[in-house]
């Protein structure tokens, strides 16, 4: 594992997390080229309050080899988040993730993975979450489950 800091971004807001009861943190994903990684990681930490000052930095192994994919909690505050973070940085959406398997996932992905598992959309259905171990886990708009194998490439600290 490697990793990298970046000096070129002038965001003087960044903390450690805050003990705060209006504010959670949110995790982002964000698809990026090989080529604009390095001003897209100074755009997110000028324009989000990135917990930890980390941005995870993912290879894309098996679909686009020269696209990463960006993992980065911010920490919203529960008063004013508005979802607006897609359109500060393009191409981000929410994401969760399913710690012992390292598997990232949106809300649309696990339904989809539900319905082939089960046949049906179930709430209480388990997950057999050990197929998508190191794995991003998207729904196109169609429902149709898209699987991408994932290795970390850096950590960037800020």
């Amino acid at each position: 594992m490697e990793t990298e800091t970046y000096a070129g971004s002038n965001n003087d807001n960044r903390r450690e997390p805050r003990e705060n009861t209006n504010t959670k943190t949110k995790l982002l994903c964000t698809f990026v080229s090989k080529r604009k990684l390095c001003v897209v990681c100074n755009r997110i930490m000028d324009n989000f309050d990135v917990d930890r000052n980390r941005i995870f930095v993912l290879k894309d192994k098996n679909i686009d080899p020269d696209r990463y994919i960006l993992t980065y909690n911010i920490v919203v505050d529960l008063t004013k988040d508005k979802e607006q973070h897609h359109k500060i940085i393009p191409n981000t959406i929410p994401i969760n993730r399913k710690k012992e398997f390292n598997c990232l996932y949106t809300i649309d992905a696990l339904n989809a993975i539900i319905i082939e598992q089960t046949g049906e959309a179930n709430k209480g259905a388990d997950v057999k979450w050990e197929k998508f171990a190191d794995c991003l886990l998207v729904a196109r708009k169609d429902g149709e489950l898209v699987v991408v194998e994932t290795e970390l490439e850096s950590i960037q600290i800020f």
